[in-house]
């Protein structure tokens, strides 16, 4: 093979087995050799052929007898081929046609049982839409006579509402009638006086001989008007009973005005006595202890003269603290 052509080489590997023994038969090869060769040694045998032909005696007649043995030994082997392909041929016809008998009784199996599901799923469909109808029927029924009775009941709830409305309107009419009265007769100074003055008459402080005390008053005073909720006006009333002898010949000074205004003589008796913020701090600088006062009682009438001294300065946090301490040590050099 390797002696030839590429394309030699293609045009012998194109040829069946059977035709290259049936020419090496032709050839003058012996039969019996040739059919014992496999594919390779055929091809092997056939291109050494093809470069020399091998030389034979025989003659013209038994070369053509041959010639003719191996074309009908061609034809046998091609109608055995045919045949074999005919009847591969006819056993797939017939097992596609099984086939097809299979999927065609299958298919009609499915159909048929396709058609039973979907005919009852019909009918009970058909059933459900008639339950459902006459259930709906029942629930309408039963709608217009529940409508029907809230028609009832809201009529009778109507006139009973119309009812308890003239009662309430009556009811507020004379409560409106006794509060108007009520409230008429608590405007009037005296009576709201009269009024708060049960509440404080044991619950109000009077007012300290020493003015330096003061502030601890007026912050207990305060507390009492936002407990009882004294309105601002009669605070002053309850206020002037509490005074010192001397506190209340400073406030017969103001005008009457000025007197019913609590801020006005809360003014006042701080500027009469003179409690500015120098004045606390020499107070606590210059403060003693009693001889029948505990140190308990002296500590905390010291407590009380700082938070005086830090309140009238408006010190409420520790920065502003420490800048009141270091400007009242820079004011004593």
């Amino acid at each position: 093979m390797d002696t030839l052509t590429p394309e030699q080489q293609a045009e012998i590997k194109k040829l069946s087995s059977e035709r290259i023994r049936a020419k090496l038969v032709k050839a003058g090869y012996d039969e019996d050799t040739v059919f014992a060769f496999d594919r390779q040694q055929l091809l092997d045998t056939f291109a050494s052929f093809t470069l020399k032909p091998v030389e034979t005696t025989a003659s013209d007649a038994e070369l053509r007898s041959r010639e003719i043995d191996a074309r009908q030994q061609e034809l046998k082997l091609r109608e055995v081929e045919i045949a074999a392909q005919n009847k591969q041929r006819e056993d797939k016809i017939k097992l596609r046609m099984a086939e097809l008998k299979t999927i065609k009784h299958q298919r009609d199996a499915e159909l048929a049982a396709q058609q039973q599901i979907r005919d009852a799923e019909l009918a009970a469909q058909k059933q459900q839409r008639k339950d459902e109808m006459k259930l709906r029927m029942a629930e309408l029924e039963a709608l217009t006579h529940q409508r029907d009775m809230e028609v009832e009941l809201r009529k009778a709830e109507a006139v009973a509402n119309q009812q308890r409305f003239a009662e309430k309107q009556a009811y507020r009419l004379k409560q409106e009638t006794r509060r108007k009265a009520q409230e008429e007769q608590e405007q009037s100074l005296t009576a709201r006086v009269k009024k708060f003055s049960d509440c404080l008459k044991h619950v109000l402080p009077r007012m300290p001989a020493d003015p330096g005390d003061m502030i601890s008053f007026w912050d207990t005073c305060d507390n009492m008007w936002k407990t009882y909720e004294v309105p601002t006006d009669v605070q002053a009333k309850f206020l002037l009973p509490l005074l010192t002898p001397r506190a209340k010949m400073l406030v017969s000074r103001l005008s009457a005005a000025d007197l019913g205004d609590i801020t006005k003589i809360r003014e006042f008796l701080t500027a009469e006595y003179k409690l500015t913020p120098r004045e606390y701090r020499a107070r606590f600088n210059a403060a003693t202890r009693n001889v029948d006062e505990t140190h308990v009682a002296f500590r905390a009438r010291l407590d009380n003269m700082w938070n005086f001294y830090r309140r009238s300065r408006e010190c409420t946090t520790f920065g502003q603290l420490r800048d009141l301490i270091v400007a009242d040590r820079l004011k004593d050099f």
